[in-house]
């Protein structure tokens, strides 16, 4: 994460590339900064305004403070040169009459924001780079600032390991990573790599869960999303792979099971299983693991978009796909996201 440096001369407008989350601290601290503790604060979708009503915005005073926060974000229409000249004849004109009236902040996701796009933009504002571009020297940084502001210390091994573990691709889930951790560690001021283990422990096993519940749903976007949080915590793709098969045998057993009893061309509401269905299912089923599993979690598996004879399809392909994981010469997250596509689309 990197912080250009300007000119001491007053230049009322800032670019802040950066996930959502980390820019928001960002933009706050600039906003106390410029305005103190009464802000008057507009945010715009960069989608629903141009530059001209911007401008316009800017010039009308804020009614409850001397200073206006003017927040865009992913303000596209600045790709263009003449519109980012409109900007900075604005901030030329702040400058040169040392107006404090308004200030305006750019806020551009990390995917939306081509730095040749604002080159010229970025030679006339204050810029702040708060991608971590898979910098670990960076992240590394952005972890210990965090905790320390927690009142939080933290070693360097410590560090390594939460790195290793959550990944250091998107500071957003870091932070939120981080909050768990500081809530998990008390009064403790130090956090070790036992809290970090324990937390570790318990992510893995949220984002196992997100994985198979996307598949239940067949939700192919947030299977995806939790496939590519998995991968960056190192989980063996072996052992996601026998995640989603046992979400597939479950699923398919249930299935099996209450078609002895019901159609399952129907849905059922949940009320009408638990009283009917699943009494007759635990009964005749020789599936004991039914025995243990909540009812509702049954029904939702009832309730799973598959046909049982897609499911068996499911199953058969994994065989092969074992044997591709177990082979190593294709990426293996590109093997599984394949297969997520093949049976989610």
């Amino acid at each position: 994460m990197t912080k250009q440096k300007k000119p001491n001369n007053y230049i009322p407008c800032f670019l802040i590339v950066g996930e959502w989350e980390i820019a928001k601290e960002q933009y706050l601290k600039i906003a106390y900064k410029e305005t103190g503790p009464n802000q008057n604060i507009e945010i715009f979708d960069g989608n629903e305004v141009t530059t001209q009503q911007i401008l316009e915005i800017l010039k009308t005073k804020g009614l409850f403070s001397e200073k206006k926060i003017v927040i865009v974000r992913d303000f596209k229409q600045l790709e263009k040169k003449e519109e980012q000249e409109k900007l900075i004849k604005w901030c030329n004109l702040q400058n040169k009459n040392k107006t404090l009236d308004a200030i305006l902040i750019l806020i551009f996701s990390p995917e939306s924001f081509k730095k040749k796009s604002f080159s010229l933009l970025i030679e006339k504002v204050k810029f702040f780079d708060l991608r971590p571009e898979d910098k670990k020297g960076d992240v590394k940084s952005f972890i210990v600032d965090f905790l320390k502001r927690e009142g939080k210390s933290i070693k360097i091994k410590a560090v390594e390991l939460f790195i290793d573990l959550v990944g250091s691709s998107s500071l957003t889930a870091i932070k939120r990573e981080l909050e768990k951790l500081v809530f998990l560690a008390s009064d403790e001021k130090e956090i070790t790599e036992i809290h970090i283990e324990e937390l570790v422990f318990r992510h893995k096993t949220e984002a196992l869960y997100k994985i198979t519940d996307a598949i239940r749903k067949k939700d192919l976007r947030h299977a995806l999303k939790s496939l590519t949080l998995l991968i960056e915590q190192n989980i063996p793709p072996i052992a996601i792979l026998a995640s989603i098969r046992n979400t597939i045998v479950r699923i398919l057993a249930v299935k099996i099971a209450a078609s002895q009893h019901i159609s399952l061309k129907r849905n059922y509401s949940f009320n009408e299983f638990k009283a009917s269905i699943l009494p007759q299912i635990k009964k005749n089923s020789t599936i004991t693991e039914f025995l243990n599993i909540h009812p509702y979690s049954i029904y939702l598996m009832l309730e799973a978009p598959y046909k049982v004879c897609e499911l068996f399809d499911v199953l058969e392909n994994m065989a092969f796909l074992d044997l591709e994981l177990k082979g190593g010469k294709v990426n293996p997250q590109l093997v599984l996201e394949k297969f997520l596509f093949t049976i989610l689309k």
